[in-house]
């Protein structure tokens, strides 16, 4: 069985099978109430979503080298605390530090918009 997730404020769906999806807490609940097969995740970020999805078919995290890149990994560790994805949280933050140190961006980890962006959210 298929759902989609809407993400972000454009609504950029994503089709993933429910069993997958499903191996967190939060989309079970989700979508036992969820009668059509669709939930919308209007204030998530839709790039964060895709390296979430990804992991949850491969439970990797694909590689990258930019600035913009460590900051959508900054939104998928957000994104999983959210969805009480410990593996994921754990598995972020040893991407950034990755990613950060491979491609010489320290000094990108903590700018004041990331920080910014990580008290803000809510609890």
């Amino acid at each position: 069985e298929l759902v989609t997730i809407y993400v972000g404020p454009k609504r950029k769906g994503f089709t993933i099978h429910k069993e997958i999806i499903c191996e967190s807490d939060f989309f079970r609940g989700a979508f036992a109430e969820a009668k059509d097969g669709k939930m919308h995740l209007p204030e998530d970020n839709p790039y964060a979503f895709d390296l979430y999805a990804e992991w949850a078919y491969r439970k990797r995290i694909r590689d990258g080298h930019s600035e913009s890149y460590l900051h959508s990994l900054y939104d998928l560790y957000i994104m999983a605390d959210k969805f009480c994805n410990t593996k994921l949280m754990d598995a972020t933050m040893d991407k950034i530090q990755d990613t950060a140190r491979n491609n010489n961006l320290q000094d990108s980890l903590f700018t004041e918009i990331l920080v910014v962006r990580a008290f803000e959210r809510p609890v």
